[in-house]
């Protein structure tokens, strides 16, 4: 497993520019344990929130605080994420995970409900070659709410890499996803909570 120290000068700086101090730190929810994801025959269950959350990681800006809540979801509380100022607005979290196939589960799908606005959500997806998919974002609006709605995250033709280089991302290894609120602003404010992450085919995604 990779050391989240490590974790935190790469995926930040190459997420984020110049901006970010490379001797930034990541700080994952509990000590370490094993990393899994659950095969389905629809799918790959990336979490469902059933164990601990000690694969995920924040970083130390303190825009993110996640807590695993009694009813088996993840919520996120956010201070003033995607503020210009800090890392030029592009903070985030994110996970690791046991490599999945996303050629043959280009779509990601999660439950989510916001509280304190309708934040802007951005998910990117790194292979395990530290290849991220920053080319085209791939952005939902969360609406505000008591209830979950289920996002899709189509990466199908976004395997590509522009900053710090040009690179292709491999879709057979993807190992990890990061997530930015409001990223590049404006600032926001209030809590996201997550539940059952799947990659899962493209059949599955609705019709847009």
């Amino acid at each position: 497993m990779m050391n989240l120290n490590t974790i935190s000068a790469v995926v930040l700086s190459v997420l984020v520019g110049s901006a970010v101090d490379f001797n930034t730190e990541v700080k994952n929810s509990g000590k370490p344990a094993s990393i899994n994801s659950i095969a389905k025959a629809n799918g790959t269950v990336i979490d469902d929130f059933s164990q601990e959350i000690y694969s995920w990681w924040t970083g130390n800006e303190g825009k993110y605080v996640l807590e695993r809540t009694e009813d088996e979801n993840l919520k996120i509380k956010i201070t003033d994420a995607g503020n210009p100022s800090v890392a030029n607005g592009y903070q985030c979290f994110g996970r690791q995970f046991d490599a999945v196939d996303f050629s043959k589960t280009p779509v990601l799908k999660i439950k989510m409900k916001a509280e304190g606005g309708s934040p802007k959500v951005r998910i990117d997806l790194k292979d395990a070659n530290g290849m991220v998919t920053n080319a085209k974002a791939v952005v939902k609006t969360v609406s505000a709410g008591g209830n979950f709605v289920e996002y899709y995250y189509d990466f199908s033709n976004k395997w590509t890499q522009a900053w710090p280089s040009n690179e292709a991302v491999d879709p057979v290894e993807i190992v990890e996803f990061l997530v930015f609120v409001n990223p590049g602003g404006p600032a926001f404010t209030g809590t996201l909570t997550m539940d059952d992450i799947t990659a899962v085919t493209l059949e599955e995604c609705p019709k847009q």
